[in-house]
């Protein structure tokens, strides 16, 4: 499997510590990605994506995880947000919600979210869901290429 490894830039989204600790966990643990970065509101991911402030000159992630419920801005106003700014349109994005409320799953995935994760009622399960989410995200898909790699 090392052989399939490829490296991956994560942005998490998370405004909860535990739930972020699990997942720089996981991180450490399948080690298919080069880095990941945390942040902890909707309002600093937007930062981080366009690049402001202390992000400026930051790479673009190739893939978001973000919690569907978020303080001042919930995951879905982020999402629709998201996939309004130049350049992540098709970047991928995985929402982990600790609800199964269908009418947030569906509108997830109406608002342009490549997968919802529900977290599961232990920690353990949480990880497996996550170790599985990385395992696909950074072995088994291949991500949408940037412009200038799709004009070549």
């Amino acid at each position: 499997m090392k052989d399939d490894l490829k490296q991956r830039h994560i942005l998490l989204i998370e405004d909860n510590e535990a739930d972020a600790m699990i997942t720089k966990m996981v991180h450490e643990e399948v080690k298919h990605c080069s880095w990941l970065d945390v942040v902890y509101s909707g309002a600093e991911a937007i930062r981080y994506l366009r690049g402001e402030g202390k992000y400026a000159g930051r790479q673009r992630p190739d893939i978001i995880l973000m919690d569907m419920t978020l303080p001042a801005q919930s995951g879905l106003d982020l999402l629709k947000e998201i996939r309004s700014l130049p350049g992540c349109e098709n970047l991928p994005v995985a929402m982990v919600s600790g609800s199964d409320n269908p009418r947030d799953i569906r509108r997830a995935y109406e608002l342009g979210a490549n997968c919802v994760i529900k977290k599961g009622s232990t920690w353990e399960e949480y990880f497996r869901k996550l170790e599985t989410c990385y395992k696909f995200w950074c072995v088994v898909a291949e991500l949408p290429p940037e412009r200038s790699e799709a004009a070549h």
